[in-house]
């Protein structure tokens, strides 16, 4: 029995609906038309399948009116629809008004309206397949089948309904229980290495002892991360120590070292005068020292105290 919602425009499908294939909908929801094409595919399929009839008489005044445009221009959208063979003129003669209805079979659409593949790729990955309805009450149409069996239960109307009241039933998805939902396993906490620390350590000792008294919140985080970049990239934890004295030994870098950024940058110029074979004064070296006579082996292991003590920074 009707509602009688369409009299305060509420769509309600006991007031009336239309039986129309799955593949049309999702071939229509794909076409590359414009706004006026769709509308007149929709009106076809209102004026044709909404009366359970394959085709009908329509006029072009009357594509205009129910696509909001003018006649000449529905006229323009409508031979394009043809050219793409997306519906057919069944009969047309002078004084009479034509007969239109679809070809159904998508693929022979034209190719700069449908993507035939697209539309099979999506099918087969389930994309029009409902998300609240179990899989097996899913509408499928098999080849071989006739539109009327493409309901799961019972004609579509009746098919919509149960599912409506399966969504909406005390016992559906709907319902409001105290079961907690779980909870998703907490992530190890990742240890820096003790070596990285005491880089770190190191040159906040350094800056505290230039007069830096102050860091950035994330100053820590952000320096652990770039000693254990570097010592992971190979670079050994002493030299990284040897690297920050000689910068803040340098006139120009004893002022402008804020964080292991700025020893990662520097450190190639480091390792390229330390092995430099000519004797060349390093920067940074106030005394002016040509060629250290101690070997590098026991250069670094002055540094070795460093983290083997706590690194609580």
């Amino acid at each position: 029995m009707a509602k009688g919602d369409r009299e305060i425009l509420k769509a309600d499908i006991d007031d009336g609906y239309t039986t129309i294939a799955n593949l049309l909908l999702e071939a229509l929801a794909m076409a590359k038309m414009t706004g006026v094409q769709k509308g007149i595919c929709l009106f076809l399929v209102r004026r044709t399948y909404g009366w359970g009839q394959k085709e009908d008489r329509i006029t072009l005044k009357e594509f205009a009116q129910a696509c909001g445009t003018s006649p000449s221009y529905v006229s323009r959208q409508l031979k394009e629809l043809i050219r793409w063979n997306v519906i057919k003129r069944v009969s047309y003669k002078p004084g009479k008004t034509p007969v239109y209805t679809f070809n159904t079979r998508v693929a022979q659409w034209d190719k700069g309206c449908m993507d035939v593949q697209g539309l099979r790729d999506s099918a087969i990955q389930g994309l029009y397949n409902c998300a609240r309805v179990g899989f097996n009450n899913r509408a499928r149409v098999v080849q071989g089948q006739t539109l009327d069996a493409t309901g799961s239960e019972g004609s579509p109307k009746e098919s919509i309904k149960t599912n409506i009241k399966k969504d909406t039933s005390p016992n559906g998805d709907d319902e409001i229980t105290d079961e907690q939902p779980k909870k998703k396993p907490k992530r190890k906490k990742k240890e820096t290495p003790p070596e990285a620390k005491a880089v770190a350590k190191y040159l906040k000792e350094r800056l505290a002892a230039a007069g830096v008294d102050h860091l950035p919140r994330d100053w820590h985080l952000k320096n652990y991360a770039t000693a254990e970049r570097m010592i992971k990239s190979g670079v050994d934890p002493g030299e990284l120590l040897a690297c920050i004295d000689w910068l803040f030994a340098d006139a120009y870098w004893c002022d402008k070292v804020t964080d292991l950024l700025v020893v990662e940058r520097q450190y190639p110029k480091f390792k390229l005068q330390r092995s430099d074979p000519g004797g060349h004064t390093a920067r940074g070296d106030p005394g002016g020292n040509k060629g250290a006579a101690t070997s590098e082996t026991d250069e670094l292991a002055k540094y070795e105290s460093v983290w083997s003590r706590p690194a609580n920074v």
